[in-house]
């Protein structure tokens, strides 16, 4: 509990640190969220004039709507699913190799957060966070397996062994057992995933197949550790999510908004389409950091319960300001007097006799 506790307060400090990932971040996602969604907001204005204008097909939006237009624009919406996914396939997988630059600098605090360093090490270690999406990918198929074989067991269970004579009660309770279950599964694969990625980092090997099955290794002997970890970090999406859908709400796109009124000297007038825009692009970077602040916090647990050099002499730690972040690693050049050089006889012999 008190390491997981610790490795949470530590992670935010390290993000902020390193706010210059998370801005890079959300440019990629920025870029890709244009690339995926432009096409489809052209082709709505385009079919605005349709409704009336942009204007009257906010007011008066409806389900109606929703399904008139897709009706109308069925070949260029169809045409937009299929690019739209490809681009989001390609999303995912780019996304994953360069979480190797973050990593990587979050795990050695010594490391300079500059656009050179991340790239060199997304480029060192990308290759293989590809080839561990791969056998995430084996470890989802295998949870859809055992989902399946859970399904038929059920089945069999209440139609073959009970004949149908047990109650919608228990009924509901076993299909909630499995629902949770599988949650527990999916949580297990995606943290094995992360800490895979860690272990490359960390350990630096190339082996990745070793590294999956060493992280589930990792997971599975400290599951209080991992498990209360993760519990904390959905906290900051959750509370950055909650914010968005509750402030979102209260801001009309056709209204104008007044910013800053009586402390400026001049008025400042923006839509409400603006205002809406910019806070939901404060919303994705936060939800940036939050993604950083979690990996700061598993580099944090598995250096402590995996790597020897996280618990270095105390001495070396003094005057060592960014120690503290993510991970206490020693100065490389620490400022402790060498062993002394007797090659010199005659001059180590004098001082002796003074």
């Amino acid at each position: 509990m008190i390491l997981a506790l610790r490795a949470f307060l530590i992670s935010i400090f390290a993000t902020i640190k390193r706010w210059k990932i998370v801005f890079f971040f959300f440019c990629f996602n920025l870029v890709f969220g244009v690339l995926i969604t432009q096409p489809l907001n052209s082709l709505i204005e385009k079919d605005c004039e349709h409704f009336g204008g942009t204007g009257e097909f906010i007011n008066a939006f409806d389900p109606e709507l929703v399904v008139d237009f897709f009706n109308h624009n069925r070949e260029s919406v169809d045409q937009f699913l299929k690019t739209g996914g490809y681009l989001a396939i390609l999303y995912f997988l780019l996304f994953n190799v360069i979480t190797a630059g973050a990593i990587a600098i979050l795990a050695d605090p010594r490391e300079s957060t500059t656009l050179k360093t991340f790239l060199k090490f997304a480029g060192k270690y990308g290759f293989r966070f590809f080839r561990l999406i791969f056998y995430y990918a084996i470890v989802l198929a295998l949870i859809y397996l055992l989902n399946g074989c859970l399904n038929s067991l059920l089945a069999w269970l209440f139609e073959d062994v009970w004949g149908y004579a047990a109650g919608s009660g228990t009924l509901g309770w076993f299909l909630d057992a499995k629902k949770y279950v599988m949650i527990i599964f999916a949580v297990f694969a995606l943290l094995s995933l992360n800490y895979a990625k860690t272990a490359v980092v960390v350990e630096g090997g190339h082996c990745t197949a070793f590294f999956m099955v060493r992280a589930m290794g990792f997971i599975i002997s400290h599951p209080l550790s991992t498990g209360l970890y993760f519990l904390l970090s959905v906290i900051p999406f959750a509370a950055t999510a909650s914010l968005y859908f509750w402030l979102s709400r209260t801001i009309d796109p056709l209204a104008s908004y007044v910013v800053l009124g009586g402390i400026l000297p001049w008025t400042w007038v923006v839509s409400g389409s603006f205002v809406y825009l910019a806070f939901s692009q404060l919303v994705q970077f936060l939800f940036q950091a939050c993604l950083l602040q979690r990996f700061g916090g598993q580099i944090f647990i598995y250096r402590r319960f995996m790597d020897p050099s996280s618990h270095p002499d105390p001495d070396l730690q003094k005057n060592i300001p960014d120690a503290y972040f993510v991970v206490d690693a020693p100065d490389p050049m620490p400022s402790r007097p060498g062993p002394i050089d007797f090659t010199d006889t005659a001059a180590a012999e004098g001082k002796s006799h003074v």
